[in-house]
């Protein structure tokens, strides 16, 4: 695919209105205009494996959040997703396909990696835009749960996600219920 093409695919999707983002291609075409090369579905291969072997950490009897949490622990621990403190602004860290290979990336690249291995496994999140951070909300009925993908895939609750906040902006930017 050439660079003219990468970019003509990803205005072609991120300008329909009314339809769901496709975010993975679109991040993916963003990768191959700047990188070229990309291999999609090497890519998505590689998340069918990674959903895969997260399917061994879950049981459907266990129940919404404790599979969420599971599925953090694959993704943080087994697999050692985390975000990037040593080197944040290096570029490769928001490439999709390099943050796929390498492990490390920013709150955005990282939050899309948890979005699509969830989706694979039927665990739809919700990104949740925050100056400076994302996170992602898991809901399911009453059970909601909040998760920091670039902290280890923590888990949070409302509380906690004010917390964070707080401790990052302290009173220089309020976070409203509006936020979630």
């Amino acid at each position: 695919m050439d660079f003219s093409d990468s970019r003509t695919k990803f205005a072609g999707i991120v300008g329909r209105l009314g339809e769901d983002l496709d975010l993975l291609r679109a991040s993916l075409y963003i990768a191959d205009e700047d990188c070229g090369g990309i291999n999609f579905k090497q890519v998505y291969g590689e998340l069918n494996v990674l959903a895969g072997a997260a399917s061994d950490y879950m049981h459907p009897s266990a129940g919404f959040i404790a599979n969420i949490k599971s599925l953090s622990k694959f993704l943080s621990g087994v697999q050692g997703f985390s975000g990037n403190l040593e080197q944040y602004y290096l570029v490769d860290n928001i490439y999709f396909h390099k943050v796929l290979e390498k492990k490390k990336g920013i709150p955005i690249s990282l939050s899309l990696i948890y979005m699509e291995v969830g989706r694979r496994l039927g665990i739809f999140f919700e990104p949740i835009g925050l100056p400076s951070h994302m996170l992602l909300r898991g809901s399911h009925g009453s059970d909601q749960v909040y998760l920091d993908p670039f902290n280890h895939g923590k888990i949070l609750t409302k509380d906690e996600c004010y917390e964070l906040f707080d401790k990052m902006f302290g009173s220089r930017i309020v976070l409203t219920e509006e936020s979630f």
